[in-house]
């Protein structure tokens, strides 16, 4: 319960295909570090809701949870997905939704700059959105551990560019206005043109 966790966000498999590789390099990485608190690490993988490689997956110091992707839906199942994001001091994977909501549990991003996954990523919305907005922290192989470790440390540079996005792109009403009574209202509006 003392040791730092790390949450690893499936991909799509339409984005990325198996990801398992790289979550194995990482824990590799973070064992073999000279840095004590990267090698205390714990990694909760998160698989994605539709397709995920990480059923049986099995390695040290890598736990998945759920064990079978699926959406957050209920009462107990969301409460597991915010739980997983607000224990971890920050979130990993190569391009998902989940950075939003990541984004909107305060926690850093982070994502792997590697040539085999740019072009998913810069044509993904989401993610073109957090790079242009420099809420996204992006390293290559070789620094990825220095930039775990400053996260780690609480060298946040991009916490107040995380408040901004919310407050511009997931609530620009205002973070007092109900999100779901905006989109009753919206939808109210349409449908009473429509009828006119």
């Amino acid at each position: 319960a003392n040791a730092p966790i790390l949450c690893y966000l499936e991909t799509s498999d339409s984005l990325t295909g198996d990801e398992r590789w790289l979550v194995k390099e990482l824990s590799h990485n973070l064992k073999n570090s000279n840095d004590l608190r990267l090698k205390a690490m714990q990694i909760i993988v998160r698989p994605h809701p539709f397709k995920s490689y990480f059923g049986n997956f099995s390695f040290p110091g890598v736990y998945v949870i759920p064990k079978e992707g699926t959406w957050p839906k209920d009462k107990e199942s969301i409460q597991l997905y915010f739980d997983t994001l607000y224990f971890s001091f920050a979130a990993f994977g190569v391009n998902t939704s989940g950075f939003i909501d990541a984004v909107c549990c305060d926690k850093p991003i982070v994502s792997l700059n590697l040539a085999q996954y740019k072009k998913t990523q810069m044509e993904t919305e989401h993610f073109r959105y957090l790079v242009e907005n420099d809420v996204l922290e992006i390293a290559d192989r070789q620094d990825l551990m220095e930039v775990l470790a400053k996260l780690l440390a609480g060298e946040d540079r991009r916490r107040l560019q995380r408040a901004d996005f919310v407050k511009k792109f997931i609530r620009p009403l205002g973070l007092d206005k109900s999100a779901g009574e905006a989109a009753a209202r919206e939808i109210e509006g349409i449908a009473l043109r429509k009828v006119v």
